[in-house]
């Protein structure tokens, strides 16, 4: 830039004045509304998950069964090892009485494996 060019764009950038940046708008006002329905919303499904939680329900004689078999005392790996170090004879005992009650049966019409059982 020569001279001339310097001295334009000097008076150029001199015809413009500063001024004060305007200030930011206020904070929108609060809509408590929202705020109030959220609130309503977490108390509700709070209730209502409370509400089903302490609800009870008698299970079926099906499920019943199905809840004592599995309630029933099974002895433990620890007691199982030691039988059969000590007695593999009382083990398969054991064993075969618990798979008559622990196992799917073949010959079932109504059990799960008849499908696969060969007739």
């Amino acid at each position: 830039m020569n001279e001339r060019q310097q001295l334009e764009l000097e008076n150029y950038l001199g015809e413009f004045h500063p001024r004060a940046p305007k200030s930011l708008p206020s904070a929108v006002p609060t809509q408590t509304w929202r705020r109030l329905a959220a609130a309503a919303a977490v108390v509700f499904f709070f209730g209502t998950s409370l509400w089903l939680s302490s609800r009870t329900s008698v299970p079926s004689t099906t499920a019943r069964n199905f809840i004592a078999k599995e309630n029933s005392p099974s002895p433990s790996t620890i007691v199982l090892t030691r039988l059969a170090l000590e007695n593999p004879s009382s083990l398969d005992a054991l064993l075969a009485r618990s798979s008559r009650t622990r196992l799917p049966r073949f010959d079932r019409p109504d059990g799960a494996l008849h499908i696969l059982a060969k007739e």
